[in-house]
């Protein structure tokens, strides 16, 4: 039962931290990140085309996964430091971080969804919302920062769904 808490609050840390790496990624303080986030926003996929065949990245360093992992092992580095200080078990923080990355995974894989015209997720009516909802991100870049998730929107008063 605990690691099955261990896991959520992973995924709960995952997405607070995804939404503001997603953040950051579109200020100008983030150097080399934000223009690769902004070539997705404004080459790759611009409000003209949100959509293609499959899935595409200008440059291999501008992908989710590598934009992500730094932040990520920081992550990974602060849950040992806390598991040995609190001592616990190391089995419990591969919990943690198999949950982490398989939270930054899953939302690496359904934002590249989005941007697919064909794909298996495009049945389910909660991945269509996010879809619409990821789409108005793309109108207006300020807004709908989550990507699995729209809570940090919610609190942080960055949700537009219309």
């Amino acid at each position: 039962m605990i690691t099955l808490l261990i896991v959520a609050a992973a995924a709960v840390l995952g997405s607070f931290a995804g939404y503001w790496i997603h953040r950051a990624l579109h200020q100008p303080w983030s150097g080399p990140f934000h223009r690769g986030h902004m070539e997705h926003h404004l080459e790759v996929y611009p409000t003209t085309r949100l959509t293609s065949d499959t899935y595409e990245v200008k440059k291999w360093y501008h992908s989710g996964p590598v934009l992500f992992t730094p932040a990520a092992v920081v992550l990974l580095v602060v849950g040992a430091a806390l598991t040995w200080l609190l001592g616990v078990s190391l089995w419990n923080f591969l919990a943690f971080g198999l949950g982490l990355v398989g939270f930054g995974l899953l939302n690496d894989w359904v934002h590249d969804s989005f941007h697919l015209r064909e794909h298996i997720l495009h049945k389910l009516p909660y991945y269509r919302k996010l879809r619409r909802l990821h789409f108005l991100h793309h109108f207006d870049m300020e807004k709908n920062y989550g990507i699995v998730s729209l809570h940090w929107d919610s609190v942080f008063k960055t949700k537009k769904d219309t």
